[in-house]
């Protein structure tokens, strides 16, 4: 999805489509500043005079042992065609703040945040060069059922929030195929950790700091930010305080885990959380649903009524009003879970404009 950029809100709107057509990191012609230490790069978007682009990750594209990551070369594709056009003298065909984009972002990827014995989990840091202070912060978790994805897998769930001026921090984090449940929601409350660690350094405003999560990373998002420290969620990471949000956004989150070793999505559930009574005990453990109570920050769920755990949300919206918090469901009228038409995702991102500007949590408060 691409997204014009507006005072406030956010119109998604449909330019002529373009692909890579298969192209490796080093087929694409590139103009970078960079800045090498060991696998961190940060790329800088450079205007060109004969056209340009801008190369979002390492050329190497691939991490050993995980999933090779083709999205991190989408927005590098994308920006390299609009310079071309607008090089060429000819009438763009994309929204005003893509040109805007272009040279005025960085990407710093491949950022060391934990190491599990000679395994390291990376994450990426999108942000304006013209980062002065302390910057609101997106925490964003991405999706995949627990047993696949990357840092770079719901860039078009990541572009909103940088058209809005947020900074924003994307993770990576130990799949079911390396590591069973709790892993995941350790990892991602490490990385949050770093987050508040790195602060100064990288321009993270830890007072305006909004955790976001789709499908499983949804989950693992709510759990990052709702899970008291009895739940024993922390690995050895407690040196730092974990940063509070100043409120939770999600899109199709899994809420109750232990439905889901009920029925089809039994496999790839017990491939995370275990089979039997201990699986049972552990899906209670990671699930949402168990953690709700007063004093949680402002809450934004998006759902479709097609879903098939729509009734979870329900629940979750249910419980949360209940203990007084704060929170909207905001209901996709024949939205399943996600693939949102072009109608539908004008709605529900105009919808979370609107519940940060009512809860005085924009980008510009």
């Amino acid at each position: 999805m691409i997204w014009k950029k507006p005072r406030h809100c956010v119109t998604p709107q449909y330019p002529c489509r373009q692909r890579d057509n298969g192209h490796q990191a080093g087929d694409l012609p590139t103009s970078c500043d960079h800045r090498v230490q060991r696998e961190q790069v940060t790329f800088i978007a450079k205007p060109l005079e004969m056209g340009g682009g801008f190369l979002s990750g390492d050329s190497s594209s691939i991490r050993s042992g995980r999933w090779f990551r083709p999205r991190r070369l989408a927005l590098s594709v994308f920006i390299m065609l609009i310079a071309s056009k607008l090089a060429g003298g000819q009438s763009p065909c994309i929204p005003p703040w893509i040109a805007d984009f272009y040279g005025h972002h960085r990407i710093v990827s491949n950022i060391t945040y934990k190491k599990i014995g000679s395994r390291e989990l990376k994450l990426d840091v999108y942000q304006r060069t013209d980062v002065r202070g302390p910057a609101p912060t997106v925490f964003y978790v991405h999706g995949g059922a627990w047993v696949h994805g990357s840092p770079v897998s719901d860039l078009d769930m990541m572009l909103p929030w940088m058209a809005l001026g947020w900074s924003l921090v994307s993770i990576e984090y130990r799949l079911s195929g390396e590591a069973p449940a709790p892993a995941a929601i350790v990892d991602c409350r490490a990385a949050l950790r770093w987050v508040a660690s790195n602060a100064s350094t990288y321009q993270f405003d830890l007072k305006r700091l909004i955790i976001c999560g789709t499908s499983a990373g949804g989950e693992l998002a709510l759990m990052t930010a709702l899970a008291p420290a009895s739940a024993e969620l922390d690995g050895e990471a407690m040196n730092v305080p974990l940063p509070q949000a100043i409120a939770l956004v999600n899109f199709s989150p899994i809420i109750d885990v232990r439905e889901f070793l009920q029925g089809p999505p039994h496999k790839i559930v017990s491939e995370w959380v275990g089979d039997g009574p201990d699986g049972e005990e552990m899906a209670r453990r990671v699930s949402p649903i168990h953690y709700v109570r007063p004093g949680l920050p402002p809450v934004f769920t998006v759902f479709g009524d097609k879903d098939p755990s729509y009734s979870q949300a329900v629940r979750f919206h249910q419980a949360l009003a209940a203990a007084g918090v704060v929170n909207q469901l905001y209901t996709v009228p024949g939205g399943g879970h996600g693939g949102y038409s072009h109608e539908q995702s004008i709605g529900l991102f105009n919808g979370l404009c609107a519940f940060l500007e009512q809860h005085h949590l924009s980008a510009g408060k």
